[in-house]
């Protein structure tokens, strides 16, 4: 993290997030540093005001999932309200500014603007269509792979091994 600059506040479109935005610390990521890591509270709304991030997830080995990209105007860490753990890591793919709202000061703005809070449960429910779809299409594409698979194996297993069955009497 370095020094702050100057919010651009104008690339938050919806007017309410804007507010909220305001009312944050501007907080600025060099490339490569991380914002958010999986496992650890959350505690903070980002909203990115310049710059883009890779939101990701690790598997045992270490190896990243890449679940999204995301840049300036977008959100990140909106389950803060529930103040459970971070359910992915974030990490800046360039240099990124970002306003950086705590978990009290979310919970008093959606209490003094009831409109916000309707549109954050609209917007997570676009995530979650989102997400749920993404996942339909790589399962559709596991399984069509799996099958052009197999469909090779067998076409080998047949040439090589293959020998015509004789024909059986009475047929």
């Amino acid at each position: 993290m370095t020094g702050t600059r100057p919010p651009r506040f104008e690339v938050v479109k919806e007017p309410l997030l804007r507010e909220l935005a305001e009312r944050g610390r501007i907080t600025t990521f060099n490339k490569g540093e991380m914002l958010i890591r999986e496992g650890e509270q959350g505690e903070t709304l980002v909203i990115l005001l310049s710059g883009r991030v890779k939101v990701f997830s690790s598997n045992n080995e270490g190896k990243e999932l890449i679940l999204d990209t995301r840049g300036a105007g977008e959100t990140l860490g909106e389950m803060t309200l529930d103040a459970g753990v971070r359910s992915a890591s974030v990490a800046a793919l360039e240099n990124t500014t970002c306003s950086i709202v705590t978990h009290d000061e979310m919970r008093r703005y959606i209490v003094a603007n009831p409109e916000f809070a309707l549109q954050l449960i609209l917007h997570l429910i676009g995530r979650t269509r989102g997400a749920v779809e993404t996942q339909t299409a790589r399962y559709r594409l596991h399984h069509r792979k799996a099958f052009a698979a197999a469909a090779r194996r067998t076409c080998w297993c047949l040439t090589r091994y293959g020998q015509p069955y004789p024909a059986r009497a009475g047929r």
